[in-house]
């Protein structure tokens, strides 16, 4: 479900403004339950409907729910236009192992902080937490796609920024970049 909200974010142009942080409410669970955060600002909640009430309603499954104040959104959100590149893109993945406190959208900026002007876009395509993740880890993959206005870059050129990226984001963070 947080996947649908980045992309509705994403297609608003605000996902970089959007936090989520853990929070307690009556009607979700405790302890998968967040705060949706614009510009400091709480807009909503994400969370498992709370197990009381999943009892109570007889679910065979627990729920996942959100709410939006969309009146703060449609006050924010700009129609923005981009010119069309001529030049071909180019997507590279990269898979992570992090601690579950780490949010992904704290990875994705300080990804974006390196200001590489071929980096396009930063797609979250997997989150994964289970039996074969370490206890207390989470494992993400990010599509990163790759695109010069001017130029058609090279594999060599993509790996370099590759490599900057990948050391960037493991000694920022406690993570492991998955083979």
């Amino acid at each position: 479900m947080k996947g649908h909200l980045d992309i509705l974010f994403e297609s608003l142009n605000i996902y970089k403004s959007i936090t989520y942080k853990k929070t307690k409410h009556k009607m979700l669970h405790p302890g998968k339950s967040a705060q949706i955060v614009f510009n400091n600002k709480i807009i909503g909640h994400i969370g498992c409907l709370n197990p009381e009430i999943v009892l109570d309603l007889n679910l065979k499954n627990e729920p996942i729910v959100f709410e939006i104040d969309y009146s703060i959104l449609n006050n924010r959100i700009a129609h923005n236009f981009k010119e069309l590149n001529y030049f071909p893109s180019s997507r590279r993945d990269i898979s992570i192992l992090l601690p579950l406190d780490i949010e992904i959208n704290t990875i994705i900026r300080s990804i974006n902080s390196l200001n590489i002007n071929e980096l396009s876009d930063v797609l979250v395509f997997d989150i994964y937490e289970g039996k074969s993740i370490q206890s207390k880890k989470k494992s993400i993959s990010l599509g990163l796609i790759f695109q010069s206005k001017s130029r058609t870059l090279t594999d060599e050129q993509i790996d370099e920024f590759m490599t900057n990226i990948n050391q960037h984001i493991q000694s920022t963070f406690e993570i492991t970049i998955r083979k």
